[in-house]
């Protein structure tokens, strides 16, 4: 047993690799990230909203975090259609292939969602 590592299964090279796969998961990730914000545009969000809240004014789309490869939350602002309260939905998005599926993770709205789960095709994008 070597008096630097107690763990002889652990050398000095196990950190030394861990650090490299930590490095490259960041960078796909930051990729994702990207490709995510290219994909949830206003008329991506707007499609989105009106699967979800058909009476809903749409305000605005942010806040988007890539979860993995190929899923990210996101969230939509927007209005509630008779009340005029700013509401938010924050959605996770799992794509796959030409579709885009969404859940509702949150929901602020006083009237619950008309679906909590929609798909929307994204085509070649």
């Amino acid at each position: 047993m070597d008096a630097r590592h107690p763990n002889p299964r652990r050398g000095p090279r196990t950190g030394v690799a861990r650090s490299i796969l930590l490095a490259l998961a960041v960078v796909a990730v930051g990729c994702a990230q990207q490709r995510f914000a290219a994909l949830f545009d206003e008329a991506f969000a707007r499609k989105a909203l009106s699967c979800l809240h058909p009476s809903g004014q749409f305000a605005s789309a942010g806040e988007i975090h890539a979860e993995g490869s190929d899923v990210f939350t996101a969230t939509i602002f927007w209005k509630g259609g008779a009340t005029e309260n700013n509401y938010y939905t924050k959605l996770r998005v799992t794509v796959d292939g030409a579709v885009a599926r969404l859940a509702v993770v949150e929901d602020t709205s006083i009237l619950p969602a008309l679906n909590t789960a929609c798909e929307i095709g994204i085509g070649g994008r």
